[in-house]
């Protein structure tokens, strides 16, 4: 009778325990003591030990700082944890006398979420703060990982990403190198595969940059070209316009037309309209022979 009361005893401990295990837990950072929303005035990074919202998951978050209304974030007014490569110019020791893992330090491009059960299911909110597109990676100590692409800052580049791990450490990397500048808020996680973070840990989905609206275009109707004319009615035409042209110059316009025997080109381009000086006739030249004699002779007698 014993042994079945231990047995049953057992089996109901083991029962409350995976119940308990199973519930789902959030993170929000309210409870982070976050006074500033800059590095600068953050200082050191802080590593962080929370208490989840369920009374009894206790989670590690390190890497970065607990900021509120962080500065430049228009996607985020509340508490939440950040890192930047920038806030390695301000990192100090706080006390020097702590061990090394109660120091403030240098932020650093990862951070790192210890939890207390090794989840099944995992979602965040994740903020960049770069200015361009960045991809982030979640990975878990047991070998799953899964990337996400982010629009820049300023174009509320923000998201809920998750996977389904299988660890208990996760870590959060993006692919800005040396230049990394990101923020975390709502962690949420839980041993059942198919749990869903509740709706205040759900950040909606930010629509990249739209692109300018194309110019307008306003049409204008072109005219039709002059239909093609043959060769035979180009010189009609031409000849039409060259008569027109000879009753134009004085002549009565009762005259039958003249007859056209010269280049119509050359007279539509006005070429024969040109005043021709006149040319000596072959026959003065022996009057004006004779009129040099006579001067000559003049000359002659005069001396």
């Amino acid at each position: 009778m014993t042994m079945h009361k231990n047995l049953l005893s057992t089996a109901l401990t083991v029962a409350l325990f995976g119940a308990s295990a199973a519930q789902a837990a959030l993170i929000d950072f309210n409870n982070a003591g976050a006074l500033f929303g800059t590095y600068f005035q953050a200082g050191a990074r802080r590593d962080l030990s929370l208490l989840a919202d369920d009374g009894v998951s206790v989670v590690s978050i390190s890497g970065g700082t607990p900021l509120v209304n962080e500065t430049f974030l228009p996607a985020n007014h509340t508490a939440l944890y950040g890192t930047a490569f920038f806030g390695t110019t301000t990192a100090t020791v706080l006390n020097p006398q702590a061990p090394v893992s109660q120091q403030g330090g240098a932020y650093l491009p990862t951070v790192t979420i210890d939890l207390p059960v090794n989840a099944q299911s995992f979602y965040m909110d994740v903020y960049n703060g770069q200015v361009f597109n960045v991809t982030y990676t979640l990975a878990d100590n047991a070998g799953h990982s899964k990337s996400f692409l982010l629009v820049p800052n300023l174009a509320s580049g923000t998201t809920q990403i998750g996977f389904n791990p299988s660890g208990n450490q996760i870590t959060l990397t993006s692919d800005a190198g040396s230049v990394w500048d990101f923020s975390i808020d709502n962690i949420f996680f839980s041993t059942d595969p198919t749990a869903a973070p509740p709706p205040t840990a759900t950040t909606p989905v930010p629509t990249p940059y739209a692109p300018p609206p194309p110019p307008v275009v306003v049409s204008v109707d072109t005219p039709p070209p002059p239909p093609l004319l043959t060769e035979q009615q180009r010189i009609d035409e031409g000849l039409l316009e060259q008569q027109d042209r000879h009753r134009q110059k004085g002549k009565n316009k009762n005259d039958p037309p003249p007859r056209i025997d010269i280049d119509f080109r050359l007279e539509a381009q006005g070429l024969h309209d040109q005043a021709v000086a006149p040319v000596p006739l072959p026959m003065s030249l022996p009057l004006m022979a004779s009129a040099l004699i006579g001067v000559v002779a003049l000359r002659r007698r005069a001396r």
